[in-house]
């Protein structure tokens, strides 16, 4: 599947809960990073996780994707029976604007594990 005259692939960083691999596309010299998440429930051990990926987006170079679970949402309207903003939520805000991630717009039961409504979730 692999075919390393056309690409190559490292990886740079095993985490407790991130895994970090770099891609070279060979002819076109193009390079990018993608950091693989499963984040904890605990927010102490989540805050450690952001600590650990700040470190490994050193690592990378100009792109990069961060995906996986992260385990928290932003905002109060992304959750069952959320009625105000947490600490937690406001450290997840934190750490998406110090890391440059930018969310993407994935609303809607179709999406995401959203509550509310006849259906179960598609996740």
């Amino acid at each position: 599947m692999w075919d390393s005259r056309i690409e190559k692939r490292e990886l740079i960083c095993t985490g407790i809960r991130s895994l970090t691999c770099s891609f070279k596309a060979v002819a076109q010299d193009f390079s990018w990073c993608l950091t693989g998440v499963y984040a904890p429930n605990s927010r102490r051990e989540r805050l450690y996780l952001w600590e650990e990926i700040g470190a490994t987006r050193g690592l990378c170079g100009d792109f990069w994707v961060a995906c996986g679970d992260f385990n928290k949402t932003r905002f109060t309207s992304e959750e069952k029976n959320a009625t105000s903003q947490s600490k937690s939520k406001s450290d997840f805000s934190n750490f998406m604007e110090e890391m440059e991630l930018i969310g993407p717009p994935l609303n809607g039961r179709q999406f995401t594990g959203a509550w509310g409504g006849s259906q179960d979730s598609a996740i």
